[in-house]
């Protein structure tokens, strides 16, 4: 999956990787980005992400206020092929 930018996207959030330090673990085989996986580079649980996903690119970068950013954050994910058909 690529990102808008054409470098590889978050399989979880979507967000474009284009340095190994934006893949999970600094590692650019992660298919997860930093903000998505824990220091090792493992995939964070939903909830996690979710609000890691929430805080760091939706309210930091896009100045969303909370309710709004953890709901387009759900949005955004469910359609995701690491969270795929997720409810909830």
């Amino acid at each position: 999956m690529a990102g808008l930018t054409g470098g590889p996207a978050c399989q979880s959030c979507g967000s474009p990787m284009m340095s190994a330090r934006d893949h999970g673990g600094g590692k650019e085989s992660n298919r997860y980005c930093r903000c998505c996986t824990d220091s090792g580079g493992a995939l964070l649980p939903y909830e996690k992400a979710v609000q890691a996903f929430a805080e760091e690119r939706l309210m930091k970068v896009n100045k969303m206020p909370r309710a709004g950013a953890e709901e387009a954050a759900r949005k955004a994910l469910f359609h995701m092929p690491a969270w795929k058909g997720r409810q909830g």
